[in-house]
């Protein structure tokens, strides 16, 4: 599936992945790739980058050239260790060292709506669980006396 370049670039937003208490920026110019033949046509044609890992059996995450973009990596295979640092001509912000943060609202998401799509559930779960109580309560008074 191909991809406006400039309307996916401005509709889409640079992704954070916490990885050992440390933000690794994957930016839109990283992820979003041109694959425009520039003798054909005036649009810009794009696709993202990322892949989906076909093995069922595998627990991993594969953070391959779209996620490397921008970062010096040193590989030390004999503590088998993998450093990355952002490199001087890319646009990598430096690591910024966090937990993760606090869910918050995208712009232009009204909370008001969130309230609204909210409200209706939590009525509904509160009026299940008193009626439920009031049933219980109501089948204990309503038992017959044991004839002994």
């Amino acid at each position: 599936m191909t991809l406006d370049c400039q309307a996916a670039r401005s509709k889409l937003d640079d992704i954070y992945l916490l990885i050992e208490y440390h933000w690794m920026q994957i930016s839109t110019e990283d992820y979003i790739i041109d694959i425009s033949n520039p003798g054909i046509g005036l649009q810009q044609n794009c696709e993202l980058g990322f892949e989906v890992n076909r093995n069922e059996n595998a627990d991993m995450w594969v953070l391959g050239a779209i996620f490397h973009r921008g970062y010096y990596a040193r590989f030390d295979l004999a503590e088998g260790k993998i450093g990355l640092a952002p490199n001087t001509s890319g646009r990598k912000q430096a690591f910024l060292v966090g937990e993760i943060p606090e869910e918050t609202l995208r712009d232009g998401v009204d909370a008001w709506l969130v309230l609204w799509i909210a409200l209706p559930i939590i009525l509904v779960i509160t009026f299940a669980i008193v009626l439920y109580c009031y049933c219980q309560s109501d089948l204990l008074t309503s038992r017959p006396a044991d004839d002994h």
